[in-house]
């Protein structure tokens, strides 16, 4: 009989482990679907392509060379996006968006 409820308590904890490791795992898999489904926001506002030509904010993922201006990441903005001042320019979206 006593070695029954030995077995009996040995049982119980390596369920009890076992469901914890369960839950863990389930919420570190929850954790990094989330981290890796949220996108990266590189300009929270509107960027703006100034008639001189010029990128503003400076940081915004947008190169220059010319009149070509090409994305280099996707652009997420709580603005209005972006606001093109300049005449006869080419945006390239290289693929991403906006």
């Amino acid at each position: 009989m006593v070695i029954l409820l030995l077995e009996g308590k040995g049982l119980g904890r390596f369920r009890a482990g076992l469901i914890s490791i369960v839950w863990v795992v389930l919420l570190l898999v929850a954790v990094f679907g989330v981290i890796l489904n949220v996108p990266v926001v590189r300009a929270g506002g509107t960027i703006y392509i100034r008639p001189d030509g010029s990128i503003c904010p400076p940081e915004a993922p947008i190169e220059r060379d010319g009149n070509i201006y090409t994305l280099t990441d996707n652009i997420t903005s709580s603005g209005s996006g972006i606001v093109v001042e300049r005449d006869n320019i080419i945006i390239d979206g290289a693929g991403y968006i906006i």
